[in-house]
C-alpha cells in the first residue's frame, strides 16, 4: 500500500478491521459497491474550478502564518532549544542519490523487553525505539568504517490524527527531526540523550500547525513537482549540498492482541516505509501481540546488505537491558 494513500496509524487500523480475533471468526462485511457515491463529471469539474478560484484567498490566509513561523522555528533550532537544524546532518554512504532498486531486512524483538527499558529509564517507548536504532546503527556504521563524530539526524513521522482539523483523508502525518546519538558509546547515555532531545523536538514540532504542510501542498502542481524530482535525481544534487537528514525512523503502535486472517494466525507485521534522495534508509517499527516487528528498507546502491543492521537490533536491546538502572 503506497504511503500516498494511507499512513501508519490508518494502516494499522485497516489491518485490525480486516483481521479477526478468532481463527473461525466471521468475514469482514463488504462495504458499498466501488462506484457508489462516485461524483459525476460535472461535479468534479465544478469542484476543480472552485478550488482554482479559491487559491489566491488561500495563499493570503496561509502566508502570514508561514512568515511568522519561519523565524521563530529557525530561532529555536539555532539556539538548541528544539529539533536539529536541517542540512546539518553528517554525511554517510546512506546519503546519496537513490534508484528504484531496494534492499530489505527484518527483525523481531520482545515488546516486554522494550517496556522494561522504558520503565527502568522512565522514558517513552518511542525513546527506546530510537535508542535501539541508534545503538544498531552505531555498530553497523562502525563495521563499515564510517561512524561519524556527530549524531545522525533522523526524520521521525508523527501522527496528527488527534490534532488535525480535517475530517477527510486517511493520511494524516507530520514529522520532526531527531538527533540519534550514534556518537555515544554508553547505551544509558544514549537513552538519556534521546529523552531530553525528543522532549525539545516534540515541543518544537508543535509550533507547526498540524494542517499547514497539507494546506501548502495543494499549490504544488504534480507535473512540475515530478519534473523537479527527476532533475534533482539526474543531477545527483543530493550529493552536492549538505545532508538534510540521514534516515527515516517510524514507530507505529499496532494491535496488542493476536490476529487471524482467513483463519491463519498472523505471526508478523513487517512494514516498509519510503526512502528518499539523500536519505536511503528507512526503519519502521510496528508492535503486535507482545512482539515488535521491524522492517528495514534501503536504496540498494547505497546499502546492499541490511541484514547486519537487522541483526544488530536484538544486540542493542540486550545492551540497553544490561545498562538499565535496577529497581526502575
Amino acid at each position: 500500500m503506497h504511503h500516498a494513500s494511507v499512513d501508519g496509524v490508518s494502516a494499522a487500523g485497516l489491518i485490525t478491521h480486516l483481521a479477526g480475533l478468532e481463527p473461525d471468526g466471521p468475514m469482514p462485511e463488504a462495504g458499498e459497491p466501488r462506484n457508489a457515491g462516485t461524483p459525476a463529471p460535472l461535479d468534479l469539474l465544478r469542484s476543480g474550478v472552485e478550488s482554482v478560484v479559491r487559491r489566491p484567498a488561500e495563499v493570503a490566509r496561509l502566508l502570514p502564518d508561514l512568515l511568522g513561523l519561519v523565524p521563530r522555528w529557525l530561532g529555536r533550532a539555532v539556539r538548541g532549544q528544539g529539533m536539529p537544524v536541517p542540512f546539518t546532518a553528517p554525511r554517510t554512504s546512506l546519503n546519496g542519490t537513490i534508484t528504484g532498486h531496494r534492499s530489505v531486512a527484518f527483525a523481531q524483538l520482545d515488546l516486554a523487553g522494550v517496556k522494561d527499558v522504558k520503565n527502568a529509564f522512565a522514558v517513552t517507548v518511542n525513546d527506546v525505539v530510537l535508542a535501539l536504532v541508534a545503538g544498531a546503527l552505531r555498530e553497523f556504521l562502525a563495521a563499515r568504517g564510517e561512524l561519524p563524530d556527530d549524531p545522525l539526524v533522523a526524520t521521525v513521522p508523527v501522527s496528527v490524527h488527534d490534532r488535525t482539523g480535517r475530517e477527510h483523508g486517511s493520511n494524516k502525518v507530520s514529522a520532526f527531526f531527531a538527533s540519534l546519538p550514534t556518537h555515544l558509546a554508553d547505551p544509558a547515555a544514549r537513552v538519556f540523550f534521546l529523552a531530553e532531545a525528543n522532549r525539545r523536538s516534540k515541543d518544537h514540532h508543535h509550533d507547526i500547525d498540524a494542517d499547514m504542510l497539507q494546506d501548502w501542498a495543494q499549490f504544488s502542481a504534480a507535473t512540475a513537482f515530478g519534473l523537479a524530482v527527476r532533475a534533482y535525481s539526474a543531477l545527483r544534487l543530493a550529493e552536492k549540498h549538505p545532508v538534510v537528514h540521514n534516515l527515516v525512523v517510524s514507530n507505529v503502535p499496532g494491535p496488542p492482541m493476536p490476529l487471524y486472517f482467513l483463519g491463519a494466525r498472523i505471526t508478523g507485521f513487517y512494514p516498509l516505509g519510503p526512502v528518499f534522495h539523500g536519505a536511503g534508509l528507512n526503519v519502521t517499527v510496528l508492535s503486535n501481540a507482545g512482539k515488535v516487528h521491524v522492517g528495514l528498507l534501503g536504496a540498494r546502491e547505497l546499502v546492499k546488505d541490511l541484514w547486519p543492521l537487522a541483526d544488530a537490533l536484538p544486540d542493542a536491546l540486550a545492551e540497553l537491558l544490561k545498562a538499565a538502572p535496577s529497581g526502575g
